[in-house]
């Protein structure tokens, strides 16, 4: 759910999201899938990322600017349950 540009995932404090730490590169065992793959969310993306993949949220409105990154990081989304559920 989206109010003022926020999102909500139950937590108590939404301002205290942090981007995801760059790790260096190490390449994946055979036949090992990493997902999202080349792709961190953005720092305000980070509590829909985690809201849609970790909390169990099925659904949300995201009102954000155009060129906010929606797209990528639903297709993201899409494609991790797509692993999971496969």
């Amino acid at each position: 759910m989206s109010l003022g540009g926020r999102v909500t995932s139950g937590h108590d404090d939404l301002n205290d999201v942090k981007a995801p730490m760059s790790q260096p590169f190490t390449p994946p065992i055979p036949g090992q899938v990493i997902l999202p793959h080349a792709w961190a969310p953005r720092p305000y993306q980070t509590c829909a990322w985690n809201a849609l993949v970790h909390d169990g949220v099925r659904r949300a409105v995201l009102v954000w600017h155009r060129r906010a990154g929606k797209d990528l990081l639903l297709l993201n989304v899409t494609a991790f349950h797509a692993l999971v559920r496969a």
